[in-house]
């Protein structure tokens, strides 16, 4: 089954969408990050604490800051993918790639894909030709993600958190899009 098969709808995020977002995004992180990460970072992920990072996000949902939702066909969201400014002022590439979540049920149906063109797609708009994303080590599924919608290895750092982490950067955009 694919994204069309799933008849998805991409739109942008809404407040009515919070929760579920919130739900999808704790719920990656606890699977994904619990070998990864040490469980007191893991305990400050709770759906209240993501639910108003969310908020905050969404609340801001006019460019520069970019945060979709793919829903299935009785509006339930099954993923979303958000970009904006870099959090890191220090950084030479200005727009980032926050977030890309997809339900388990949905996942490897091309929605993830989907919703993170769309994103690059409104960057481009913007006349922003670059953008970069950073992925725990250890997350290897969305290294190999990231490097399947050719984004290319920049540098590693270190989370707030401390996590050790990998940069991925797509430095022409334009061309990215036009293939």
């Amino acid at each position: 089954m694919t994204a069309q098969e799933l008849d998805c709808v991409i739109d942008r995020a809404t407040l009515d969408d919070l929760p579920a977002m919130a739900a999808i995004h704790v719920a990656g992180w606890k699977q994904v990050y619990r070998e990864i990460m040490p469980a007191d970072e893991l305990k400050k992920w709770t759906l209240d604490a993501r639910e108003q990072m969310w908020r905050d996000v969404v609340e801001q949902a006019s460019p520069p800051i970019h945060t979709l939702v793919a829903r299935d066909d009785h509006g339930a969201v099954l993923g979303f993918c958000s970009a904006g400014p870099s959090r890191d002022d220090s950084f030479p590439i200005k727009r980032e790639v926050y977030a890309v979540y997809v339900t388990p049920d949905a996942q490897r149906l091309g929605i993830g894909a989907t919703l993170f063109v769309l994103i690059l797609q409104a960057l481009k708009a913007e006349k922003i030709d670059h953008a970069y994303t950073w992925v725990p080590l250890g997350n290897t599924a969305a290294m190999d993600f990231f490097e399947s919608m050719g984004g290319v290895s920049i540098g590693e750092g270190v989370s707030p958190a401390g996590i050790p982490q990998v940069a991925y950067a797509w430095r022409n955009l334009a061309e990215l899009l036009d293939r």
